[in-house]
């Protein structure tokens, strides 16, 4: 486990200025120091609801504190191949004796913990982070004519949406990153089709495109 590895390595860790301790400090400089309070846990990402949820473990993420006494994050740890993050840190110089932490993976929303100075003990925190949304539009058409096709329901997963009378479909989904998913599109009298997609969440706003032609039965 991480916590003891950590403990193997304890000469290597170090202070950085105003009594906050350098990345991956961890159990064994959280037990030489009693003003620190060691800080671990995970950090898993989420999205989906109902049968289509999904979490995962993420590695390589970064924890930060954003230190009150100057203004900048700090780099505390970078969690293992499991998620798993543990470092030591002595809150007693932050504002109010607690720490603002936060994790901002690619292609997830920021999450932030509170924590509060416990000198001598462990705090156990989870980050949990939401997937950015894939925001997909597009248009179904007839393949022979070339002319919008209304009300052909888009299916992804558990996700349905309609086209309109142009023909036109937007949905919004929290879909696993760099994934590749089918989209199918239906509609009475013609035939049923499917095209694959890869997940690609973004920031909110932007979108990809995917349209559909399907023929008539």
């Amino acid at each position: 486990m991480k916590r003891i590895r950590l403990l193997i390595l304890a000469g290597m860790a170090g202070l950085l200025t105003l009594g906050v301790l350098a990345p991956g400090a961890g159990a064994a400089t959280f037990r030489a120091d009693p003003n620190n309070t060691e800080v671990y846990g995970y950090v898993i990402g989420y999205g989906g609801v109902g049968r289509s949820y999904w979490q995962k473990y993420m590695p390589n993420a970064d924890v930060w504190l954003h230190d009150s006494a100057t203004g900048q994050p700090v780099l505390m740890d970078k969690t293992d191949a499991f998620g798993n993050y543990d470092f030591a840190v002595n809150l007693k110089t932050q504002t109010h004796k607690k720490g603002e932490f936060f994790v901002s993976p690619i292609h997830f929303y920021r999450a932030v913990a509170e924590i509060h100075s416990h000198p001598g003990q462990a705090v156990n925190h989870v980050f949990k982070c939401e997937v950015l949304p894939t925001i997909l539009t597009g248009k179904v058409t007839n393949k022979k004519t070339g002319k919008p096709v209304a009300n052909a329901k888009v299916q992804i997963l558990n996700w349905d949406v309609y086209t309109n009378a142009q023909g036109v479909y937007t949905v919004q989904l929290t879909l696993k990153p760099n994934t590749i998913y089918k989209a199918w599109v239906d509609k009475a009298g013609f035939v049923r089709s499917k095209k694959r997609v890869k997940s690609l969440p973004t920031a909110t706003g932007k979108v990809r495109t995917l349209n559909f032609q399907i023929a008539k039965k």
